[in-house]
């Protein structure tokens, strides 16, 4: 139902100049005339562009991207969602980095745009470290180009995480050891933040749905090197004491404290409590002091 807001979206796609280009368009069960917007630029597609709509009645971004993913037949795949902006030259330049390093991941910067028109650079450091990705968010939907074959290591998209399905989907990529290229010259794209966003204005609304998402992360460190998973679940750690503060901050102690309890016995550290304490009285970037301890 990204009506009012798709036409945008998809005019940013018709700008790329990389070609060919397969476009797959996945209608998640629209109510609205999404579909209708999403034919009539399937209809004009300029030479060089292959248009697919398709349909998953699965809801979620989850279920609509691994039906993109299903059918994608290029090299590499680039996920995009439908209410931001897609920069005109990132596909050739990071296909240009993609064929010259031989990467499985081509990744770049995002730049958010507030509905008061305030814009900010999302950047957390070029790293490839799982680590990382668990206490920023390194990797996410717009970020980010990956060889399709390397994704068959990774696996689909969790359709169980309506929230935070991409940091999870990320850590699941950084796991894999990929051949990673930064481009880091400057910000791409345009994440328009809105109030229908997915991820939504406050913490305590997406409670639920972040609890699942932190269990899901830990899942996945499963099986890994001891040295490794160790790292990861202290930084899993510090993201959810992180979390608690802010659920604390929005008035919200019994949710804060029920997340808490999510923490083994041996992530109860001094740390955590003042990562907690930092973020619950309203400061910011509590993660730049916990990246000092990783």
């Amino acid at each position: 139902n990204r009506e009012r807001l798709l036409e945008r979206t998809l005019q940013s796609v018709k700008r790329q100049t990389y070609r060919p280009v397969e476009i797959i368009l996945v209608d998640n069960a629209s109510t609205d005339h999404s579909v209708a917007v999403a034919r009539r630029f399937k209809e004009e597609a300029e030479d060089g562009m292959t248009v697919h709509l398709m349909r998953e009645n699965t809801p979620g971004a989850a279920a609509a991207r691994n039906c993109g993913l299903r059918a994608a037949q290029g090299e590499y795949v680039y996920f995009f969602d439908s209410d931001d902006e897609l920069s005109e030259d990132f596909l050739v330049l990071a296909m240009e980095r993609a064929v010259a390093e031989e990467a499985d991941v081509v990744a770049a910067p995002t730049c958010m745009v507030f509905e008061n028109g305030k814009r900010k650079v999302r950047f957390y450091g070029y790293s490839h470290a799982p680590e990382l990705q668990i206490l920023t968010g390194l990797l996410s939907t717009q970020t980010v180009l990956v060889r399709r074959d390397f994704l068959q290591r990774v696996g689909d998209w969790n359709e169980e995480l309506p929230y935070w399905n991409d940091w999870e989907w990320g850590l699941r990529i950084l796991l894999q050891r990929p051949r990673l290229s930064w481009i880091k010259f400057r910000a791409f794209h345009q994440i328009h933040l809105h109030a229908e966003s997915i991820t939504g204005k406050d913490f305590t609304s997406a409670f639920p749905k972040m609890v699942k998402a932190l269990r899901a992360a830990r899942e996945d460190l499963q099986g890994q090197p001891d040295s490794l998973r160790c790292s990861c679940e202290k930084a899993l750690g510090y993201r959810t004491a992180i979390m608690a503060g802010h659920l604390r901050h929005e008035g919200r102690d019994d949710l804060a404290r029920n997340l808490l309890q999510l923490l083994p016995d041996h992530n109860r550290c001094l740390l955590n409590r003042l990562l907690y304490s930092y973020t619950a009285a309203g400061l910011p970037a509590a993660w730049r002091l916990a990246r000092l301890f990783l």
